[in-house]
């Protein structure tokens, strides 16, 4: 009877704690029901369709790429007969002609022996512009020397520049006047007479197209022998007279002097 009595009080122990463990295990138990998630609080069931329950969950935040973009290929068209590229049109540099180097055109006191001096055209009794050509061509120099001795003997003339062909050909036929030689020194001196004139030979290397004259001219019932030329070299003009008593001879001939004047032109020292 005693242990009888003692197995009833341990198995009624036990059903009470295996009905406490029911009860928890209730409360804190999801039940699945009809395919539905329910959760039984101490207010009820709370839960809904799987559906629901997914549709309210809350979004799982998804990573955005974020790649380098590629270049874009650029399409370049080949030349072909139907195809063609545009010329491309380079202009053409335009040439600027230099001026001539003038520096040169000139006869100076070096060219000539030591008894000469330079002096003016006024000094000379002639003008100071000379009035060969009628000004139709610009004047680069004038130059004016004297002998210092008692003998009487200057030099004098010009250079001048011719600028194209068109002129370097009028010039050339021009010069070929003797009349324009003597109307000049008539112009320039004012002679009484013209005594005489003649042709006077000059070496032919001498500039590309010259003349030259000699005049016995009267002037205070002085003859004086003018000794002319007129040359060209390329554009260069040179108009060289020398003037010395009607026979005697030169201190310096002519034929010098245009040699003189053509060799500084050439750029030839």
């Amino acid at each position: 009877m005693h242990s009888s009595g003692q197995y009833r009080r341990r198995t009624s122990m036990t059903s009470r704690q295996v009905a406490f463990l029911a009860i928890l295990a209730v409360l804190t138990f999801a039940v699945v029901i009809g395919g539905g998630y329910y959760v039984l609080t101490d207010s009820g069931f709370i839960g809904g369709e799987e559906s629901e329950i997914v549709a309210h969950s809350p979004e799982t935040p998804t990573m955005t790429s974020t790649s380098k973009p590629q270049p874009t290929a650029t399409l370049t068209p080949e030349e072909g007969e139907d195809n063609l590229l545009p010329p491309t049109w380079t202009p053409t540099p335009t040439l600027t002609e230099v001026p001539p180097d003038t520096s040169n055109w000139t006869l100076s006191i070096d060219d000539l022996p030591v008894d000469f001096t330079e002096t003016t055209m006024q000094d000379l009794g002639l003008k100071s512009e000379p009035d060969l050509f009628e000004g139709e061509y610009p004047i680069v120099d004038i130059f004016c020397f004297i002998d210092s001795n008692e003998e009487f003997e200057s030099i004098y003339g010009w250079t001048f520049l011719i600028e194209n062909e068109e002129d370097q050909a009028d010039f050339d036929s021009t010069i070929q006047d003797m009349d324009l030689f003597t109307d000049q020194l008539i112009e320039d001196l004012g002679v009484e007479e013209v005594i005489d004139q003649q042709m006077l030979e000059i070496p032919e290397d001498i500039g590309e197209s010259s003349q030259a004259i000699t005049v016995v001219a009267r002037i205070e019932d002085v003859d004086f022998r003018f000794d002319m030329i007129l040359f060209r070299r390329d554009n260069a003009g040179v108009y060289c007279v020398t003037i010395y008593l009607d026979g005697e001879n030169p201190i310096v001939p002519l034929q010098y002097l245009a040699l003189s004047l053509d060799t500084h032109i050439q750029g030839v020292e």
